[in-house]
């Protein structure tokens, strides 16, 4: 490079010493580029050679004594039991630098599987401590300002939206017609950092959802449906004493049975959804004013679906009073 004046670069282990300084005075005129590269270039050694000596200190006065205590008789003083070694680290940046060998540590302990169970065990207070010094020395927690780090905001895609909504709506939305194709990164459509949400799509959602729970959920409250089959509508053997069931009727809708002959009328109801029917049996018990005294006989109705007894009472006058059955049976269409 010219114009540029050289200058010998120091060592790491200069850089780590406490005596060491940067003097760039016999530099003279340099290009302004390169030496804020060479500054560059010895800051990020001075980082690279740093250790938090906070945490190196908390180790050989708190966390290695509880180490040497229930842990080095397997994993130290020689022993590696495990492949696993506590003791033995090239320097004070590689011991608080080996994330995955504590992150074993830790949940080991915390699940209480180190030390083994017959072995003597530590107090909780010390696994606290010795869980809080790797968390905060290893991995550089700060509980009071807690980084959780770059996190990805994930959306479903067009398979997935679909079958969720299937699932919890009983709902099958066309997510194919509703939803642009999705965006695919190594031959997946559902990678998080992949599937982006522009402004257009964010509104399709919001459309679709107003359009799912209108179907899922009616605005206003559902009423069953309802089917009224009248008396006239029902027909059976004939009666005993009688060619016929059919008396005569008050109502034109009604069917009129006397209390002295046995009929058997039916009717056939075809349900459109399977599930569970309530049935309401509406009729009047009327007796006939004979020689200036009532007849107070009775006469017993029995009521059936699919063969099934649903009803059955005695009935006698009843003033004209109308008097209501109510029961339930289980259908298919």
């Amino acid at each position: 490079m010219q114009g540029v004046s050289k200058f010998p670069m120091p060592s790491a282990t200069q850089i780590g010493s406490p005596n060491f300084k940067c003097d760039l005075s016999h530099l003279g005129a340099v290009r302004v580029s390169s030496l804020l590269l060479a500054s560059c270039v010895i800051l990020w050694c001075a980082a690279a050679g740093a250790v938090d000596t906070t945490g190196v200190k908390k180790f050989r006065t708190e966390i290695q004594p509880i180490l040497k205590e229930y842990c080095y008789e397997c994993h130290g003083d020689g022993t590696d039991k495990g492949k696993v070694v506590l003791d033995q680290f090239a320097s004070d940046s590689a011991m608080a630098g080996d994330q995955d060998l504590w992150l074993r540590v830790l949940k080991n302990v915390r699940a209480g599987l180190m030390p083994p169970a017959k072995k003597p065990q530590p107090p909780a207070a010390h696994k606290l401590q010795l869980e809080q010094w790797i968390k905060t020395a290893v991995f550089q927690t700060d509980a009071s300002n807690p980084d959780p780090g770059r996190v990805t905001v994930r959306r479903l895609n067009r398979v997935a939206y679909r079958n969720t909504i299937r699932d919890l709506m009983g709902l099958d939305f066309d997510t194919e017609k509703e939803f642009p194709p999705d965006d695919s990164g190594h031959g997946f459509d559902n990678i998080g950092d992949v599937l982006t949400l522009p402004p257009m799509l964010l509104e399709k959602y919001l459309t679709a959802a107003k359009t799912i729970v209108t179907r899922a959920v009616p605005a206003v409250p559902g009423v069953p449906e309802e089917m009224i089959s009248v008396g006239r509508n029902f027909a059976g053997a004939e009666g005993l004493a009688s060619s016929r069931t059919n008396r005569m009727a008050k109502s034109p809708n009604a069917l009129n049975l006397s209390y002295y002959e046995h009929a058997s009328v039916s009717n056939t109801f075809k349900a459109v959804h399977s599930g569970k029917y309530q049935l309401l049996l509406d009729f009047a018990a009327n007796e006939r004013f004979v020689d200036n005294q009532f007849d107070y006989n009775k006469c017993r109705l029995v009521f059936k679906a699919d063969g099934r007894e649903l009803h059955s009472k005695e009935y006698t006058r009843e003033g004209g009073r109308r008097a209501k059955a109510r029961s339930s049976n289980s259908a298919a269409p």
